[in-house]
């Protein structure tokens, strides 16, 4: 195992070196390419010294069948280079389970491990955090364009299935929707004053997440590339609210499409802290919230934490990110069927994110309006649902 711990240790500073030059140059295809180049170039080292070898270990056969997969010839599409420019977000994902593997990890690392297994308790097919990172890994090289679309499709075409199951009531009114979509804005820009909710207070986190760089002025968690929350509550219930994709923020980018190729981590995450605040709350109303991204964090953590009389879980998102097929198939049937009542999504009409993959539970389409722009919003969402129900 020694040489393949080497060949990691030399990998994952590779991939950090490479993450924050690429977070530093986020649009600068060329240099995403040549970064690339390079990688292909160490991996086909790493397979040359292996050469004739026999008797390796399972994780040296994993890692160089992966190997193999990446340095297969492939025909790049405009697709594909798009995909390469949030490389700085899956090298991110990669280099952290890593360094979990080499343990090498920092605080903020070890909080994100707990989130990954609590959430791999939730859905242990999600396989191991190092074989995850590789086949993320392979996705950097080899993105089907073809496949993301099929897998969204065949996501919504499954979740279809189930629209008699649905109930015809909401569990939620419009102004609780309203106030969730302020709550939803406050994982982006962190609390703004308001009346009928507040900020929970570092005391009141789950004691995993005491360790964390918790801002209690703000309200607002933030890990890594892209997945931040914002954590309150109002006078009966607690509130978590995800981020969403944020042009700033390269890793949230790729997220969306990630979930649809293979298991992502982000989605994990999502599923584990709220699972954190399930156990910590025990007899608490919980709502989960989020906007873009956000929303399919939301319907997946809150599918995820599922149990046999677990009403108390609730999700609401805003212009959600659709699921995939690869993602319902991970979550099963006997959740989904739970979550059904307990998921509603708002979407303006025009909506792109949301049009495709699954949306898990009630699926409010809102009527168009004037100051609604060019609708994917949250902006353009809230426009819409106070013209439609709150005046």
């Amino acid at each position: 195992m020694a040489k393949i711990n080497d060949i990691l240790s030399n990998l994952d500073e590779k991939l950090e070196q490479y993450s924050i030059m690429l977070a530093a140059h986020p649009n600068d295809k060329a240099l995403a390419s040549e970064l690339r180049e390079n990688l292909k170039e160490y991996l086909s080292s790493v397979v040359a010294s292996y050469k004739g070898k026999e008797n390796l270990a399972e994780d040296e056969k994993h890692f160089l069948e992966i190997c193999n997969e990446i340095l297969r010839p492939v025909i790049m599409t405009k697709g594909s280079l798009g995909f390469i420019s949030g490389m700085a977000g899956i090298l991110h994902d990669v280099a952290l389970s890593l360094k979990k593997a080499l343990h090498k990890e920092s605080n903020k690392d070890k909080i994100l491990r707990i989130l990954d297994e609590n959430g791999s308790h939730l859905l242990p097919s999600y396989n191991s955090l190092l074989t995850r990172s590789l086949n993320t890994f392979k996705q950097l090289f080899a993105p089907d364009v073809g496949q993301i679309i099929a897998n969204l499709n065949s996501g919504a075409e499954s979740i279809a299935r189930f629209k008699d199951q649905i109930p015809s009531s909401l569990f939620c009114q419009p102004k609780m929707a309203a106030l969730l979509a302020d709550c939803s804005e406050y994982a982006y820009t962190g609390y703004k004053h308001n009346e009928k909710v507040c900020s929970l207070r570092k005391k009141e986190l789950p004691k995993d997440l005491w360790q964390t760089d918790y801002n209690e002025q703000t309200g607002q968690l933030i890990f890594m590339n892209g997945f931040k929350v914002w954590l309150g509550k109002n006078e009966t219930s607690i509130i978590v609210a995800f981020a969403g994709t944020e042009p700033s923020q390269i890793g949230s980018l790729v997220t969306d499409f990630q979930q649809l190729l293979a298991p992502n981590f982000m989605y994990l995450y999502a599923a584990g802290l709220v699972q954190l605040f399930v156990k910590h709350y025990p007899n608490s109303t919980i709502y989960i919230t989020g906007h873009s991204l956000g929303g399919g964090l939301t319907q997946f953590a809150v599918t995820a934490n599922m149990a046999e009389g677990l009403d108390r879980l609730k999700g609401i998102g805003f212009n959600s990110a659709g699921l995939s097929e690869t993602s319902l198939t991970h979550l099963g049937k006997p959740r989904i069927e739970k979550a059904l009542k307990y998921i509603i999504h708002y979407t303006t009409a025009n909506d792109p994110v949301s049009a495709r993959g699954a949306l898990i539970g009630a699926h409010v389409v809102l009527p168009t309006c004037e100051r609604a722009g060019s609708g994917h919003s949250l902006n353009s969402v809230r426009a819409c649902l106070h013209s439609a129900f709150l005046g």
